[in-house]
């Protein structure tokens, strides 16, 4: 394990944490030593992972030029839509647990393209696609707001601007 101190990691589903050292704790009569993480959402918590485990539980955040190029390849992704409500639950947790972006923005992508089709019939979201593509946007806004050291209500529009500048150039 070789993060510093101050260093922001994604810490499984408590998302962007800051790394604040290392502390040598007492559990059922061992002694181990734990790395102390600070959820961005939550500052008055704390996570202890064992430091034998830190690099399994635990990445780094993208670089800038990493978001660049996934907020680049957004466009050629596909949503990830399956008609059968429990087959659509299934699928779509498995995109927001892998942590890979590409499963996120295509789960994003297929609610907001049912969303459409849903106000165009009169009907609305199912609340599991509510909240399958709340949990996607927020892991999503919060990793690219960090990086690019902007507010996460902001990243929408620096995608899109991002994007129409590629279709223009």
């Amino acid at each position: 394990m070789d993060y510093k101190t101050g260093e922001y990691v994604i810490y499984g589903n408590a998302g962007i944490c800051r790394f604040d050292g290392t502390e040598s704790k007492e559990f059922n009569g061992e002694i181990k030593k734990y790395c102390k993480l600070i959820p961005m959402d939550y500052k008055n918590s704390v996570y202890y992972v064992p430091s034998d485990i830190i690099e399994k539980k635990t990445r780094r955040v993208h670089t800038k030029t990493e978001v660049y190029n996934i907020i680049d390849s957004i466009p050629g992704i596909k949503p990830l839509w399956n008609k059968n409500r429990n087959e659509r639950k299934v699928l779509f947790d498995t995109a927001i647990k892998s942590d890979n972006y590409t499963g996120l923005i295509g789960v994003i992508k297929s609610i907001h393209e049912h969303k459409k089709e849903c106000q165009e019939n009169g009907s609305k979201l199912t609340l599991a696609d509510q909240k399958a593509c709340r949990t996607a946007e927020d892991m999503l806004h919060q990793e690219f707001a960090v990086v690019l050291g902007i507010n996460e209500n902001e990243v929408d529009d620096v995608i899109a601007k991002r994007i129409e500048e590629r279709k223009d150039a």
